[in-house]
């Protein structure tokens, strides 16, 4: 047997050597991927839609916020942008907006049938304002029948035969 034919054996670990748990490395994010993903949970997007978009798995998201407190303080910051965000969107959308007031030559504001004219301004959503007012203030629109006094509703049948 040659030298060059000698197996070749691995030295001893370390005793300071980390040990070795077995499965893939683990994955450390770059700044672009955190702020791929900080878009992403603004939209609200899933862990899956999340991994998917970075192509890692979907544990390796799941992972990260079980063992990283950085990375689930920004996960969670990113999700709340997102809430936040849409909820300013759904009550500008409820309130409406006036526009811009309409202005004569004399650079006067313009009135049609005793109302200032606007230009560019959006009614009041009212779906939108129904929506909040049920989710946020309670409303429903239940219906309750009753009858005589409030009292039970009292159903008579007759058959003609």
């Amino acid at each position: 047997m040659t030298e060059n034919d000698k197996p070749i054996i691995p030295e001893k670990p370390s005793e300071t050597a980390a040990p070795n748990h077995g499965g893939r490395p683990a994955i450390k994010f770059t700044e672009e991927q955190m702020q791929k993903m900080q878009v992403l949970l603004e939209d609200q997007c899933t862990d899956e839609e999340i991994a998917a978009k970075l192509r890692v798995n979907r544990s390796t998201i799941t992972n990260h916020k079980k063992n990283d407190p950085d990375f689930l303080q920004k996960y969670e910051d990113g999700k709340a942008r997102g809430k936040t965000s849409l909820r300013s969107l759904m009550w500008e959308s409820a309130k409406g907006c006036p526009g811009t007031p309409e202005l004569d030559t004399f650079n006067q504001p313009v009135y049609k049938n005793g109302k200032q004219v606007f230009t560019g301004g959006r009614e009041p959503n009212i779906i939108m304002q129904i929506w909040l007012s049920k989710n946020i203030l309670g409303f429903s629109d239940k219906q309750e029948i009753c009858g005589k006094d409030g009292g039970p509703q009292i159903v008579e049948v007759r058959y003609d035969g």
